[in-house]
């Protein structure tokens, strides 16, 4: 019996460009972009459910981004 995961919760940095982000003075550790759009574009058997931004109190420039994915089973 495969246990396999249905819906896949995800929290990022949300841009909407691929840009890089410096992470505690490092370089090349950290991105931000849309990534609900990356991996949707890259894998069509998956449905977003659900999306939500959350603004930064100290920066309201600067956001997280959350969605739920959703594997559709017998895709093709």
């Amino acid at each position: 019996m495969v246990n396999t995961i249905q819906e896949k919760e995800w929290v990022g940095k949300f841009g909407e460009e691929y840009t890089q982000v410096n992470y505690r003075g490092q370089k090349e550790l950290l991105w931000k972009t849309n990534f609900a759009k990356l991996y949707l574009d890259r894998f069509p058997d998956l449905k977003l459910i659900k999306e939500r931004i959350y603004p930064y109190l100290a920066d309201r420039k600067l956001v997280n981004h959350a969605f739920l994915l959703k594997k559709i089973e017998n895709f093709r």
